[in-house]
């Protein structure tokens, strides 16, 4: 019983026999069972060399084309089954490729959008989960940037977000990176690209809108300053204003107030006036008594001394 014998067919069959009338896999399992079988019926006993003896020429050249058939498939599986076994023990010793080797592969492809090389590198990667898994656990994996998750947790433990570069040669290029990246001690190797790589016009192009959208930022921050200040001032403007009115409001409420007291020294004035003219009245009045009191008196003396 050959081990891993699907995987052989697989592997070594499936992707070779592409011409017409080719034996599929069904059919060169059933073969084998027919050799099997007739391995067993030419199984060495006294009964069977004396009936092969006595058999016809035709069933003896049968036999033999059979016996060669059988030969040459054992031999042919045997070569396969070697270097398959010699396949597996090199693919054990060499060393799982990194997410950078795996997309620089895969982003050569032409026709593949970044969408579709960051899902294929995602796919060969999970090949060993240890490698690299994503976590649906926290809830920012359902913001995402153009179907790529923005989080994601590396084999470390540690989350991993979508980060973008800025240096000369990947200007405004997205990857992922663990935070361990880089560092001398619990350095984590794990560090892929999102982006495919950029264009050399690109990235002389990058730089100088780069720029020019700090500058504009710049001024827009400036703009935004100058704005808070003139928002400051007019607050302090509309406070002055407001001050004003009140204190126009209290100008004609102390208008208003002076009216009445002006109504009512006038007509305190006018109630002088009267009392003064009573008082002139009065003194005449006295002043007649008197001349009179006199004018009496005199002419009572006068009759005084006439007696």
């Amino acid at each position: 019983m050959i081990e891993n014998w699907d995987d052989i067919v697989l592997l070594c069959g499936r992707d070779r026999a592409t011409g017409q009338n080719v034996e599929t896999f069904q059919e060169g399992s059933e073969a084998m069972d027919e050799d099997v079988e007739i391995e067993e019926d030419l199984a060495p006993s006294s009964d069977f060399r004396a009936r092969a003896r006595t058999s016809s020429s035709a069933d003896s050249n049968l036999e033999k084309k059979t016996k060669f058939k059988k030969d040459s498939l054992a031999e042919v599986v045997g070569v396969i089954a070697t270097s398959f076994q010699e396949y597996l023990a090199r693919k054990k010793q060499e060393e799982k490729p990194s997410g950078v080797a795996i997309h620089e592969v895969v982003s050569v492809i032409s026709g593949l959008t970044s969408e579709e090389v960051f899902k294929a590198v995602r796919k060969l990667m999970n090949s060993d989960l240890e490698e690299f898994k994503f976590s649906r656990g926290s809830s920012s994996w359902n913001s995402e940037i153009n179907g790529a998750p923005m989080e994601m947790t590396c084999r470390c433990g540690d989350k991993v977000y979508l980060k973008t570069s800025w240096t000369q040669n990947n200007p405004g290029r997205r990857y992922w990176a663990c935070p361990k990246y880089g560092q001398k001690f619990g350095f984590c190797g794990f560090f892929i690209w999102y982006d495919p790589e950029i264009y050399a016009r690109a990235k002389n192009i990058i730089p100088g809108l780069l720029e020019k959208s700090n500058k504009h930022q710049y001024q827009i921050e400036q703009y935004k300053m100058r704005n808070a200040e003139m928002e400051a001032q007019l607050l302090v403007a509309m406070k002055k204003v407001d001050d004003m009115n009140n204190a126009l409001v209290e100008i004609e409420q102390y208008k208003l107030k002076n009216a009445e007291l002006e109504a009512q020294l006038l007509v305190a004035m006018n109630n002088v006036d009267d009392m003064n003219n009573a008082l002139v009245v009065c003194k005449n009045k006295i002043k007649k008594l008197w001349a009179a009191t006199i004018l009496l008196s005199l002419l009572y003396l006068v009759k005084l001394c006439s007696n």
